[in-house]
């Protein structure tokens, strides 16, 4: 009995040497379990859609037809949902299985909503997004994906500095004791018009995340090409201006002091800003 207690003994004692060895928190085993961080990378992809879509042209799904992508909100036709990346932005391997929809990420809001990025990530430009719809009839997921394009924000290539979380597109007016004195048409097909005292001028557009820029003729001989950072709200947006090009007869003059579209716009020169309202 007394050699059996023995042997118990060394034994336990054994198994205690053999454990302080072998840690239980031994870092290959813990690294094989350890949840990966995908927070970085849900950023990365978040940054690449923030700014104003629209539906593109042709899409008639009873889906969403505007959406605004913010840090922190997500706005689906007017109903602004807040939003965390870390909670409400899954990728595919974050959604049961039976619930997903092929897609790069999902969006937690409104219900479970997918986005499917364009083939390219680092020039995203176009996106289908459809909310997961859940027929229990045949017990199954499906969805109606739309495609979307972006009409504001995002970014380019040299930099875009700040991103906008709201849409210019619409009919801006500049008021003078509360009346309209001069119309800022910004049109969805990169088009826009103005209209003064002294007649309508049309013109082009291009975005690059919180700046804008309007190439137009002021007159047969005179081409103007402004740039200008936007501030503001849907409802009241700032034109600052960061640079004005005016080509009169072949020759150019660059001015960041003196706006040529603002000196069209506003008749007499004033500002090298402007605040436009709905």
């Amino acid at each position: 009995m007394k050699n059996f207690i023995k042997l118990f003994l060394l034994s336990i004692i054994a198994l205690c040497v053999i454990g302080c060895a072998n840690p239980a928190n031994n870092s290959n085993g813990d690294d094989e379990n350890k949840p990966v961080d995908t927070t970085e990378l849900k950023i990365a992809l978040y940054n690449k859609i923030l700014g104003t879509w629209e539906l593109a042209d042709g899409e008639d799904n009873d889906s969403y037809q505007t959406l605004v992508f913010a840090s922190d909100s997500i706005t689906l036709d007017g109903k602004k949902y807040s939003f965390d990346i870390s909670t409400d932005f899954l990728l595919e391997e974050e959604v049961a299985e039976e619930k997903r929809m092929n897609s790069i990420a999902y969006i937690n809001v409104d219900g479970l909503t997918f986005i499917d990025f364009d083939t390219s990530l680092s020039n995203v430009d176009s996106l289908e997004l459809g909310k997961v719809f859940y027929f229990e009839l045949d017990n199954e997921w499906t969805a109606l994906p739309d495609d979307f394009v972006r009409v504001s924000g995002g970014s380019s290539e040299s930099g875009s500095g700040e991103n906008l979380d709201f849409s210019v597109v619409g009919d801006w007016g500049y008021k003078i004791n509360g009346t309209t004195d001069s119309t800022l048409k910004i049109k969805n097909d990169g088009s826009f018009s103005f209209t003064t005292t002294s007649g309508t001028y049309n013109g082009s557009y291009s975005l690059s995340g919180n700046k804008i820029t309007f190439e137009f003729d002021q007159n047969a001989s005179m081409n103007i090409k402004d740039t200008f950072t936007i501030s503001g709200s849907e409802d009241e947006i700032t034109l600052t201006l960061v640079e004005s090009i005016s080509t009169y007869n072949g020759n150019e003059q660059t001015s960041t002091t003196l706006s040529g579209m603002l000196n069209a716009f506003y008749g007499v020169v004033t500002s090298t800003t402007i605040t436009l309202s709905k």
